[in-house]
Formats: structure tokens, C-alpha cells, sequence
């Protein structure tokens, strides 16, 4: 049996998922466990009232390190940096057993400056750790997996990555046994309301649709703070009979979601970031067997194009309207979209 030492930077084992950077280290864990390796897994949230547990799940596995030989040493970065030093000591002591690492980086919005959001005092102070922590990466990590292609050659574009292996490792979901193949007239979207996302495209181009006396409803699905930080955005259409807003995380109920759902929605704004993104969001809509409808980023519109999986739309309100009339108008899209893509996706 293979030894893998598992590093995280969330509580796996306790706690609800709340977003994509805390659903994908969960699947990661429970894949290792269902293929049979045995994992110790390193856990714990990078919050200064847990620091104490964080060193003290440090010290132990520094213990294991000196008892047991581990083939491989997996790392899910957080989406900020690695808040304690002792982190990326530990890092470098398993380098020195010649343990082989690959190193999942997530994101690297502090290379936009555009879209991200650090400022003053504190954009400096986290540019100087990402820098840190990256030069230990270079130095340590076998091999360095990006959520995409596009990717490794954005960050290419910054960093000279001569002499590392680089490698694409998009998400992917447990797929759901049952689908539910009745046309019910209802889109849905779990995801962010931030200035990544476009996703009063879909909200202005679904209250067209209705206008014109086609009733198609959706269920938005979002965290509350992000919605009130955005509300400006969303409250033209908070009291039209269509739209449902949860705020949920709970798997189950997600589920029960996506079965009253027709085709989930991906809503990435324009941008080279979004361009290079592959949100984990949509294996999940896939593994329900919910096709996808979304605005052209490129490697969503590339994956969409090549396992006919869904729809793609222009950032543009009109065309979305278009693309939507169209879909409920032939009601044939579920045999449209066959699900033979969820193996080749979903591995």
C-alpha cells in the first residue's frame, strides 16, 4: 500500500465546504482514501486563534516524518498565502527525505493587478510572502499542478519555470447515479457575486426571456456577504417571481438543487484570469447531470465545445437571451448534451 502525506491548509474532517477552495481539498482526501492509499493528512485552518493546533499538527507529523518513509507528499495550497513559517519549514524538511512533492497552486491573483483586490500595507506584505513561499516551491516541489493548460502558460508568462515539471489538474466530482431528465423550466448557479463573475448577464437576459412570455426561473445560489457587498447589482431583480436566491453549502441540499435544475450556469467575467479558470463548480454541475450554459471563457468554452457538454454565450446580454429562447424553445437539449462526457471529464 502506498503512503501519501496529505497537507492542507482547511479542516477536512470537520466543518462544511463553503466554497471551491474548500470543496476540492475535501475530494482530493476522500479520492486518496478510495484508491486505497493510506493518507496522513495534515489539516487545519491558517487563523491566528488556531495557531496553536496548526504548530501542534506540524510537530506531530515532524514526528511521523522521522518514523515512517512516505511515497508522496501531496500539498493543496490555500488561496492566500501560507500564513506560518513552521508551514514552509515543514515543506523543506520533507524535501530533505527525498520524499517527492507535487504542489497544487490554485491561485495567483496577486499577478493581476487588476482584479485583485490587496491593497497598501497589505497587497506589499502578501506579495512578499507569495514571493517567498514561491522560490521554496521552486526549490522543493517534483512537479507543480495548475488548474488548466492556459494556466501553467499565464504563469509562465511571470515566472521563469525552467527545470519544474508542470502539469494541468482540473477538478473533478463524484458522479450522481440518478439524473433527472424532465424539462422543469429552471437554471441554476452556485457561485461567487464579486467582480469575477458576470452574472448580471444572465439575470437581465433571463428577465427578457420572461418578459417575452417565456417563464424560465432561477435559483441563484451564493454566500450572504457576498451578496449584501454586491447588492446594487442584484436588487433590480431581488423581487421578480423568478428568481430564488439560497444561501447553502450543504451538500445534500445542493443536490436536491440540481435535481429541480435544467443546466447550471458559469458566469466568469471577462478576463485573462477567467480565461485560464476552470471553476470546480462545474464538474459538479456534470457529475448531476446538468449541462452548462456560459459566457465564452476559454477554457470553460473549450472543455463545453469538445465533450458537448452545454452552451456557450458572448458576454452579452442579448446573445444569453438568444442562447436561453433557443434552448427552451426545441426542448431537446437533455438529449441534445449526451452524459457520455462525464467519463471522459470526470476521469
Amino acid at each position: 500500500m502506498k503512503r501519501v502525506l496529505y497537507i492542507t491548509y482547511i479542516d477536512i474532517t470537520t466543518g462544511v465546504a463553503s466554497s471551491g477552495s474548500s470543496v476540492r481539498p475535501r475530494r482530493i482526501y476522500e479520492s486518496f482514501i478510495e484508491k486505497g492509499y493510506e493518507v496522513t493528512l495534515l489539516e487545519g485552518a491558517q487563523l491566528r486563534l488556531k495557531k496553536e493546533e496548526r504548530l501542534n499538527n506540524i510537530n506531530i507529523i515532524e514526528e511521523i516524518l522521522n518514523e515512517k518513509i512516505f511515497d508522496y507528499c501531496y500539498i493543496e495550497l490555500p488561496t492566500t498565502p501560507i500564513t506560518f513559517k513552521k508551514d514552509l519549514e515543514l515543506i523543506k524538511k520533507i524535501r530533505s527525505k527525498g520524499i517527492k512533492i507535487g504542489i497544487y497552486y490554485r491561485d495567483f491573483y496577486w499577478k493581476y493587478p487588476n482584479i485583485w483586490q490587496a491593497k497598501g500595507i497589505k497587497k506589499l506584505y502578501y506579495t512578499l510572502k507569495y514571493k517567498r513561499e514561491l522560490t521554496i516551491f521552486k526549490k522543493c516541489a517534483d512537479v507543480i499542478f495548475f488548474p488548466t493548460e492556459q494556466a501553467i502558460l499565464n504563469f509562465q508568462s511571470f515566472e521563469d519555470m525552467r527545470g519544474i515539471h508542470l502539469a494541468a489538474l482540473p477538478p473533478g466530482m463524484e458522479i450522481v447515479e440518478t439524473v433527472n431528465y424532465r424539462i422543469t423550466n429552471n437554471l441554476i448557479y452556485v457561485g461567487g457575486i464579486s467582480n469575477l463573475y458576470r452574472i448580471e448577464l444572465f439575470l437581465e437576459a433571463l428577465k427578457r426571456v420572461n418578459e417575452n412570455g417565456l417563464k424560465i426561473n432561477l435559483t441563484l445560489v451564493c454566500r450572504l456577504e457576498e451578496l449584501q457587498r454586491r447588492k446594487a447589482i442584484i436588487e433590480p431583480y431581488l423581487k421578480l417571481p423568478w428568481l430564488n436566491i439560497i444561501h447553502t453549502s450543504d451538500p445534500k441540499e445542493l443536490k436536491e438543487l440540481y435535481k429541480k435544475a435544467d443546466m447550471g450556469i458559469s458566469s466568469l467575467a471577462q478576463s485573462d484570469y477567467a480565461d485560464m479558470s476552470m471553476p470546480i463548480k462545474l464538474g459538479e454541475y456534470l457529475a448531476n447531470g446538468l449541462p452548462i450554459i456560459a459566457t465564452a471563457s476559454k477554457e470553460i468554452a473549450n472543455m463545453i465545445k469538445e465533450y458537448k457538454c452545454g452552451v456557450v454565450c458572448d458576454f452579452d446580454v442579448k446573445d444569453i437571451q438568444n442562447k436561453i429562447e433557443e434552448i427552451y424553445s426545441i426542448k431537446v437539449y437533455k438529449k441534445q448534451y449526451k452524459y457520455d462526457y462525464k467519463i471522459k471529464f470526470m476521469g
